[in-house]
């Protein structure tokens, strides 16, 4: 099993519980942005981010978003503690 899906894995591994998966976090981070700045995900032509820490299972992942022409940066926050920072997605097409 893994940290992502069975609590003992994830004591193990240092965690109170499970964790969302970096991938996850990031995709879902896509999306939100994507959403937020009244696009579909389909018009993402970049993405990236730095992880600052890990999403627990059942935690509120929340962001602030800067449009800028093109493109967005964000932050990830689960409350006041970043988890994903420097984000910056770029649109394309009629974006």
């Amino acid at each position: 099993m893994t940290l992502q899906a069975d609590p003992k894995a994830a004591r193990r591994g240092g965690f109170d519980r499970p964790i969302l998966h970096g991938l996850a976090s990031y995709a879902i981070a896509g999306v939100a942005v994507a959403r937020a700045c009244g696009l579909g995900p389909d018009k993402l032509t970049m993405s990236s981010a730095r992880f600052t820490g890990v999403v627990a299972l059942r935690e509120t992942l929340e962001f602030r978003i800067w449009r800028e022409p093109g493109r967005a940066r964000f932050q990830g926050l689960v409350g006041d503690r970043k988890r994903l920072d420097q984000g910056v997605v770029a649109f394309g097409g009629d974006a």
